[in-house]
């Protein structure tokens, strides 16, 4: 499977694209300056960064299936507006050229971070209110293409849900039939690709 990735060089996807190049998928990815993470590894390189929209198109044309990992994680603000151009202009970027090239099949990395936390050992689910003004800007970030999956995005049967889950269970995706758990945000773009919570 031609799979595209974007933080391929991070901590997290290093781990992602080395096991999916064990699987035999061929790999596409999106890298900046440091590379050393791919090192030995057959992977096609994109040079470039989320906000140039060119190196992104070139990233996703062909794929059947983008994994957007990458992100900018700040703990002292956004001075300089890098932590928003990063994580909400440059996810629309990725959203917009998977639309544009029918992409099968997004992944997109979120974060627990987006949500405001609950109370210790309350259900945690995209129930929860989004990050407010009073969070970080890194959270703040990280809610707004929640939203775009949840808004922009048509409701139909066979797509996947975010689960719900608790500090003591991993993340996942589930496929529900038509008409369960109606009132959650169900998952498909109009150009027909099923992105994937992680």
């Amino acid at each position: 499977m031609q799979i595209a990735i974007t933080g391929g060089t991070g901590h997290i996807g290093a781990a992602v694209v080395r096991v999916l190049a064990a699987e035999g998928h061929t790999l596409r990815a999106l890298v900046r300056k440091d590379t050393r993470a791919l090192d030995g590894l057959d992977i096609d390189m994109i040079q470039g960064d989320l906000l140039d929209p060119g190196a992104v198109d070139r990233l996703v044309a062909g794929c059947e299936v983008v994994i957007h990992l990458a992100a900018k994680i700040s703990l002292d603000g956004d001075r300089h507006g890098d932590v928003h151009r990063t994580n909400v202009d440059g996810t629309r970027l990725v959203l917009d050229a998977c639309t544009r090239h029918q992409v099968r099949r997004i992944i997109h990395f979120a974060s627990v971070h987006a949500f405001q936390t609950p109370q210790p050992g309350a259900l945690f689910d995209e129930s929860l209110p989004l990050a407010g003004p009073a969070q970080f800007a890194y959270e703040r970030s990280k809610g707004k293409p929640c939203v775009w999956f949840w808004n922009e995005v048509a409701r139909a049967p066979g797509n996947h849900c975010p689960l719900p889950h608790r500090r003591d269970r991993t993340l996942g995706c589930q496929t529900f039939p038509a008409g369960q758990d109606a009132d959650r945000p169900v998952e498909r773009t109009s150009a027909g690709f099923t992105p994937g919570w992680v």
